[in-house]
């Protein structure tokens, strides 16, 4: 993985906005530990645009998921804004690299999943997908009151 500019380069006006510390990830086997990361650290200042560059395994997903809340590190840090990453946060948004259900769950669970990381009661989380309609929007052409926009909306 490539690292990004040296931040000494940058601009007094650009602010660090992410800053990834000395990360380190490592996953237990059946009979051996696996090491995803070792030890990646770079900035990523305000207006910056980021690319994570590598072949297949080598840990760049693992980085991004770890950003933004979604696994913990074995060592190391994430900052955002300056706070610590432990838990998904509200001010970071991440699409996936494939666009993906959880095929366990259903289309409320799926639909509620972004409510469930903020910690929002189970309860209240199948209520307010359920507003929005599930399976039936599919049907409809509609989710949560707005129509698909590449849909005919004529039943």
């Amino acid at each position: 993985m490539a690292s990004s500019p040296n931040p000494a380069q940058r601009p007094a006006h650009q602010p660090t906005r992410i800053q990834v510390r000395s990360l380190r990830k490592r996953f237990a086997l059946k009979d051996r530990q696996v090491i995803a990361l070792g030890d990646p650290s770079f900035e990523v200042a305000d207006h910056e645009f980021v690319s994570l560059i590598g072949p297949r395994g080598c840990g760049k997903s693992t980085v991004l998921n770890i950003a933004v809340g979604l696994m913990s590190a074995t060592s190391g840090a994430v900052y955002i804004a300056g706070e610590a990453v432990t838990r998904p946060l509200d001010k970071v948004g991440y699409i996936f690299q494939k666009d993906t259900t959880f095929p366990w769950k259903t289309v409320e669970e799926n639909i509620g999943i972004g409510l469930e990381y903020r910690g929002m009661a189970a309860g209240a989380v199948l209520r307010r997908a359920s507003a929005c309609g599930g399976d039936s929007a599919l049907r409809r052409g509609s989710f949560c009151g707005r129509p698909f926009p590449d849909r005919d909306r004529t039943p």
